[in-house]
């Protein structure tokens, strides 16, 4: 506005797709400049009352577009829709679609661009977490720099350009990088199905047939998912049911066999979910904010779960880990408040960084023999905490360790030990220390304070 007297510094710092600017201010506003505020940084055009012209247009439709001369961008999208079609050009003109133009856009699943699209600009559809398959004109020339990051369900992609895209690599602004299956035809038959709000990629290895659960589009809030005739297994895919904050409970069917990263993550009200014993893998983050999650049993095939998988899962208060897990991976119970009661299996061996942090409610942990490695804050701000008793074949104790376990009253460390980090007993109210090693021993060890 004209009376404008103060932008504050990074005022609009993050505004990627703030191409336009009117300036009544008597601030020096120029494309591409850091000062006032980054007002001006991702601008393609500013202009005042006195000086050029408006250049961003908005349709009927919801599409947004730039126009500069002979140069014509898509910008943006307001809509709603799922299926999407873009324009086929705007007042008789090819475009290019701009950079951030779809990012982080949480409906799109199906895109089909038109012909005359050249170039696709960076960012474009990073963060497009639903989308599931798009369509390339032959016209294409260009997909910029990680215009398709973070698109973890793209599975299928229908490629009439003669741009050389590869399955499992992150060229072309990583658009095939999550994905299935490579169509050069639009005559190709899909391998998307939708079945009962499930949908469903099928993907033929050999003899095998496997679904992928890529997504439910449904609206029943406790669902048991298929297992479909002649499939041999069915994986629940990357972000599959993410953000679902409408479902409350969820049944896996036996025969799948993994669970990609964050499946389940912030499904805000699910608190049951029931889990096949075939199931042998959960990726990271798979339930990471699940906040009332309260009624979970881990199969006995269990042999793998991911970083960070039951971070903030409020409602768990105790958890049996299989047999078979060798590893529990960083922040993999994090913030897990209520969690009272853990079993941990003989074939432990690593619990990494952070694993049981902020787990307010644990007052009492058996460490299993097999253990021989301790990572840092493995038990910070374990307020409940009594006891520990760390298992021989450990060598050493990681950063913070059992720091802020105010209730903390006795330690036994084995002979193996070799190294305590610094502030791995960070507690004021320890009043025993067992060491079953010797004096001599026990002077050798690397104390850091």
């Amino acid at each position: 506005p004209k009376n404008l007297a103060e932008i504050g510094e990074q005022a609009f710092d993050g505004c990627d797709k703030l191409v336009e600017v009117c300036n009544l201010s008597s601030f020096n506003v120029r494309p591409g400049d850091e000062g006032n505020g980054y007002v001006g940084y991702r601008a393609l055009n500013v202009y005042t009352p006195t000086s050029g012209s408006k250049k961003v247009h908005f349709t009927d439709d919801g599409f947004i577009f730039y126009q500069d001369n002979s140069a014509y961008y898509l910008l943006g999208y307001t809509g709603e829709a799922k299926d999407l079609v873009l324009p086929a050009n705007y007042n008789g003109n090819a475009y290019s679609i701009h950079e951030y133009a779809f990012m982080n856009n949480a409906n799109l699943m199906r895109v089909v661009i038109p012909e005359g699209v050249t170039t696709i600009g960076n960012m474009a559809f990073s963060g497009c977490h639903n989308l599931i398959q798009i369509v390339l004109p032959s016209t294409l020339k260009e997909i910029n720099y990680r215009a398709f990051e973070g698109c973890y369900k793209l599975a299928e992609i229908y490629n009439l350009s003669n741009l050389f895209i590869q399955l499992g690599t992150s060229t072309h602004g990583g658009i095939a990088e999550y994905a299935g299956s490579l169509c050069k035809t639009l005559e190709d038959p899909t391998k998307l199905s939708v079945e009962n709000g499930f949908v469903f990629y099928r993907e033929e290895k050999g003899e095998e047939i496997n679904d992928w659960l890529l997504a439910y589009v449904g609206t029943d809030k406790d669902i048991t998912v298929p297992f479909r005739k002649d499939v041999t297994h069915c994986v629940i895919y990357n972000y599959a049911f993410y953000g679902r904050d409408d479902l409350h409970s969820v049944t896996l069917p036996e025969g799948t066999v993994s669970m990609g990263e964050a499946a389940f993550g912030n499904c805000l009200n699910l608190t049951k979910v029931v889990l096949p014993e075939t199931l042998y893998n959960i990726g990271n983050y798979a339930f990471a904010g699940c906040e009332r999650l309260s009624d979970l049993s881990l199969p006995k095939a269990m042999i793998y779960i991911g970083h960070t998988a039951f971070q903030r899962c409020y409602g768990l208060t105790s958890i049996t880990v299989p047999e078979g897990i060798t590893v529990i991976e960083r922040y993999t119970f994090d913030g897990c408040m209520k969690l009272a009661e853990v079993i941990l299996p003989e074939t432990l061996t690593k619990i990494n960084d952070g694993a049981f942090m902020n787990c307010f409610e644990l007052a009492s942990i058996k460490l299993p023999a097999s253990l021989t490695y301790l990572d840092s804050q493995v038990f910070t701000n374990c307020s409940a905490l009594t006891e520990l008793v760390i298992p021989e074949g450990v060598p050493l104790l990681g950063l913070n360790f059992a720091a802020n376990c105010h209730e903390l009253k006795s330690v036994t460390l084995p002979k193996s030990i070799t190294q305590i980090l610094a502030q791995a007993f960070y507690c004021a109210g320890i009043t025993d220390i067992n060491y079953r090693g010797t004096v001599a021993e026990w002077n050798a060890i690397a104390k850091t304070h």
